[in-house]
This record gives structure tokens, C-alpha cells and sequence, in this order.
């Protein structure tokens, strides 16, 4: 892994004019960035997640620089690798830097970003500071005409990170948006209506 990512380092940094002389800046890019692709998937292997993170998001920036979609694929490699790392503010930060990277390159996909926001939404545990992902989640998942299902899930977390922080009325009336939600799924009117309407009555 060292190897590759020492490699790849040497060859991005490739940029004089001999050095482009038999070929492109672009493909010393691919080169380099195929390089740390490599050295993260060796970190992976080892478990070194930061480590693996991080090639990933210098293979992402090559190929960023060479207008190459696969950047994309690289930065979401590594917020899948920063996800693992213990849940601190500074590691946070990393995962939503990048993942308004990846929302940003998705633009129209709205499935996709809503799930990215639900991600982040997931980061902490009974942190009233996740419900602004969840509600950014819900957008999207509306504007692309997700299932209830989908949406019953995510507003089920808002409800519930309402009630473990004491936000009683809150909680309930996200509790009845869900029960709502389910006349419509004509599958699930029985157990889960009733259940969210005596979870949204509890809170009351």
C-alpha cells in the first residue's frame, strides 16, 4: 500500500514539460490516480480506514482534473471507508465534506442524495442536530416520488430523535404523518397504522 501511495505520489507530481513531452498531463493523472486506487483498496484490506480514505480522495482529485466521472465512485469509496472510523466531530466533518461533494457531482439523482442526507442523518446517535439532514432527505425523497415506505423510515428517525430528546409534541406529530403514510400502503393499514398512532398518542 505504501508503495502505491508513494508511487502515485511521484507521478502526479509529474507536471514539467519533459515530462509531457510522450504524453499527456491527463494520463499521468489516470496513471497516478489509478495508483492510489490501488494503495486504498490495500489499506482497505488491512482495515486501515484512514488511510484507505484518504488514497481514495486523491484518486478522486486526479481524476477530477482529467474530467473523469469516476471521481465520484473514488469519493464515495472513501466516505464508505471515513463511516467506519469512530464517530467524532472531526471524522464528521470528513464525511459531510465529502458528501456534499458526492450530492453536488449526483445533481438530478434524487434518490440517491436523499439517501446521502439520511446517511448523515445517521452519523449520531439521539443528536437532535440530525434532523435537519433527515428534512433535506425528505426533499429529495419527494421530488423523485420515493415510496411511502422510504419516507415513513426517515421521518420514523425524526420522530423517534424527537421523543429521546423530550420534544413530546414534536414527536407526535411526526408519529401521525407516518400513520398517514400507511393508509396509503394498503398492505401495511393494519399493525403499523395502529402502531404509529399509539406511539403519536403516547407522546401526547
Amino acid at each position: 500500500a505504501e508503495e502505491c501511495n508513494n508511487k502515485a505520489k511521484y507521478i502526479a507530481s509529474k507536471t514539467g514539460f519533459f515530462d509531457t513531452l510522450f504524453t499527456t498531463q491527463e494520463d499521468i493523472f489516470e496513471e497516478a490516480s489509478n495508483l492510489y486506487s490501488k494503495a486504498a483498496n490495500h489499506y482497505r484490506l488491512a482495515k486501515m480506514w484512514k488511510e484507505a480514505g484518504d488514497a481514495y480522495v486523491n484518486s478522486a482529485d486526479l481524476l477530477k482534473k482529467c474530467k473523469n466521472t469516476l471521481n465520484r465512485i473514488m469519493l464515495q469509496h472513501a466516505i464508505d471507508c471515513y463511516l467506519i472510523l469512530p464517530h467524532t466531530d472531526e471524522n464528521f466533518e470528513l464525511v459531510k465534506m465529502h458528501t456534499l461533494n458526492v450530492i453536488e457531482l449526483l445533481e438530478t439523482d434524487f434518490n440517491k442524495i436523499g439517501k446521502l442526507y439520511e446517511t448523515l442523518g445517521d452519523y449520531y446517535i439521539n443528536d437532535i442536530n440530525s434532523i435537519k439532514y433527515y428534512e433535506k432527505a425528505l426533499e429529495y425523497y419527494d421530488a423523485c416520488g420515493n415510496s411511502n415506505y422510504t419516507k415513513q423510515t426517515c421521518i420514523n428517525k425524526m420522530a423517534t430523535l424527537h421523543v429521546n430528546n423530550k420534544n413530546y409534541n414534536d414527536g407526535a406529530k411526526l408519529f401521525q404523518q407516518i400513520a398517514s403514510l400507511s393508509k396509503l400502503r394498503m398492505i401495511t393499514i393494519g399493525f403499523q397504522h395502529i402502531k404509529h398512532l399509539t406511539n403519536a398518542f403516547i407522546c401526547h
